[in-house]
């Protein structure tokens, strides 16, 4: 699942910006932001976010380098303040700890790659971001169809 993501197109590198403490910086579902992101604005493919975050609650970014607080919630962004800054890179995923959020634990994409590594002969599964029993109960369910010797791992 990849809620957040900044770049230009760019086939051949990622990019990254310097994001600094006490920055503001807005996250937006605004889709025509989507290959224009800067260290301003940054497009966010998650459109109810705007819905399940509240000011002062905690959103990480960048595999949880970077920190921000929620400040104010406007009609397609979010303005946030910088707390914890770094390096952002393209195509990183957000975290919203306080937020219940209405997706789903598994998604298509990660039931497609289970299925690909289950015809491969995977040995183990790490998986992070697993919100409940009922997610788990999937992942057993896909890993079943195939395989009984896969050992999953929750993270």
């Amino acid at each position: 699942m990849r809620l957040l993501h900044w770049t230009r197109k760019a086939p051949k590198y990622e990019l990254e910006v310097e994001i600094k403490i006490n920055d503001i910086l807005r996250l937006s579902i605004n889709r025509d932001l989507m290959d224009k992101g800067n260290k301003a604005c940054i497009y966010v493919d998650y459109p109810n976010i705007i819905n399940v975050v509240q000011p002062g609650m905690l959103i990480f970014t960048n595999d949880g380098s970077l920190k921000l607080i929620v400040k104010e919630i406007g009609v397609d962004c979010i303005t946030c303040q910088v707390e914890r800054g770094g390096m952002l890179d393209s195509h990183k995923m957000v975290n919203l700890p306080e937020a219940t959020v209405d997706l789903p634990a598994v998604s298509k994409k990660d039931i497609n790659d289970l299925k690909f590594g289950v015809e491969n002969n995977i040995d183990m599964i790490f998986a992070s971001a697993i919100r409940n029993q009922d997610a788990v109960n999937e992942l057993h369910d896909i890993l079943k169809e195939k395989v009984e010797k896969s050992k999953l791992f929750l993270k």
